[in-house]
């Protein structure tokens, strides 16, 4: 776990999940991105920026709180299990799930599961994560407005499932991380 360094910047990181809504606090920094965990070692949550300043003795202006981000879990996976066989999904599905795969993989990182990253990692899932990203079509990484479709097989799709599906029922439940 990572403790709160004043040098780095932090911003607000919302999820939510069966339609509930928690807040915490991203770290970005040169070794990586985490989220801030307490003292116990459970992820700092607040409920609302008042709280902030309570939190691990954060100084409020330290934190970016104009620069928020939020996934929303219920839609990720509804996104993730309508992706069909040979068929492109939207800029927008794409980027909800690069951001959930994002956001899963710093929470993996901040507490340092290795077997999970290092799933997440593989070959077949870095040739997956990159069919996402470019197919949010960034203008960056879209040149000259060519546009990218991706397209997933059905061996893409099974394996993605089941591999977010392993790393969330062991976030979820088995460590009870995200409760």
């Amino acid at each position: 776990m990572h403790n709160v360094d004043i040098k780095y910047n932090i911003y607000l990181y919302s999820y939510i999940f069966n339609s509930e809504k928690r807040n915490l606090l991203w770290k970005e920094c040169d070794s990586g991105d985490f989220f801030i965990c307490n003292e116990d070692g459970s992820l700092t949550t607040y409920n609302s920026t008042d709280d902030l300043i309570k939190i691990n003795n954060i100084d409020h202006n330290l934190i970016h709180t104009t620069e928020q981000s939020e996934i929303n879990f219920d839609l990720f996976w509804k996104c993730i299990y309508n992706l069909r066989k040979n068929r492109s999904p939207s800029n927008n599905t794409c980027t909800i799930i690069i951001n959930g795969w994002n956001f899963i993989e710093d929470i993996l990182k901040t507490f340092n599961i290795t077997e999970y990253i290092f799933m997440l990692k593989s070959q077949s899932l870095n040739l997956i994560y990159d069919k996402f990203f470019h197919g949010m079509n960034i203008p960056p990484t879209t040149p000259d407005n060519n546009i990218y479709y991706p397209l997933f097989t059905s061996d893409e799709i099974h394996e993605l499932r089941n591999v977010m599906k392993e790393i969330w029922n062991y976030l979820f439940n088995t460590r009870n991380i995200l409760h």
